[in-house]
């Protein structure tokens, strides 16, 4: 929860097809101690067979003004199902609850737009570049990486390339070949024996890429930002030199 949020939703689903319960709710710090800083709202609503309600969680500004600035706070979510009173007496219930991680980011410590790829240029096409498919395998669609200032790109490629030590790598994805080799050394995967395949196109003396597929295993924390943050990399590389 940033803290320019006023509030945040929580969905609650009731799977049962049959009984109802009542869902009670309520925010407490690392401790366990309930606090007031962060409040669940409704405290306590009923979620019939099958259906579902959102829980808001609200934070009070003259207490979330008084947590910590330079770091982010960690809370508890709660939320306890109650079943209703049984006819038998003879039958054993039991109430489920659950906690979930609820952590307020104060504002000093949000990222800045600055800092964000799109403030270099990256594109939203080129921030799709990289989506993961947490199934064992990462997924890289890299269509558009290289689509602007390619003719840029192409003509300093040896210089650059060289310096950033990816010439090779990079030299084969402009040049349209597929390789297999070891992606230890590049910003965005990890050690893999993985394919890349990219195909390209010459028109009026530009080269464009068409598309590029990579599958490897990576590292989960590697993400499209990753990419993007790379793309930036090699730009600031150019205009420095």
């Amino acid at each position: 929860m940033d803290a320019p949020q006023k509030t945040v939703a929580i969905t609650l689903n009731n799977d049962d097809k049959t009984t109802p319960f009542l869902a009670q709710s309520w925010v407490t710090d690392a401790d366990g101690v309930k606090t007031d800083a962060l409040m669940a709202l409704p405290p306590l609503q009923r979620i019939d067979a099958g259906q579902k309600s959102q829980v808001r969680i609200t934070q009070v500004r003259g207490l979330t003004d008084k947590l910590p600035q330079d770091r982010e706070t960690l809370f508890w979510f709660n939320v306890r199902g109650v079943p209703p009173k049984p006819g038998d007496n003879n039958v054993l219930q039991l109430a489920m609850q659950s906690q979930l991680k609820l952590f307020y980011r104060p504002k000093a410590i949000i990222r800045n737009s600055s800092d964000q790829p799109e403030s270099c240029g990256v594109t939203p096409a080129q921030q799709k570049l990289l989506q993961e498919v947490y199934r064992g395998h990462t997924l890289a669609e890299m269509t558009g990486i290289l689509s602007t200032d390619m003719k840029k790109i192409w003509q300093n490629k040896d210089r650059l390339l060289a310096k950033m030590g990816m010439r090779n790598r990079l030299y084969e994805l402009l040049n349209g070949t597929r390789f297999r080799e070891d992606l230890q050394r590049t910003a965005f995967m990890a050690p893999a024996e993985s394919d890349m395949m990219c195909n390209t196109e010459a028109t009026a003396g530009n080269q464009r890429s068409r598309s590029a597929r990579m599958t490897g295993h990576a590292r989960p924390e590697y993400a499209v930002r990753d990419i993007a943050e790379y793309w930036c990399q090699l730009q600031r590389e150019m205009d420095d030199n």
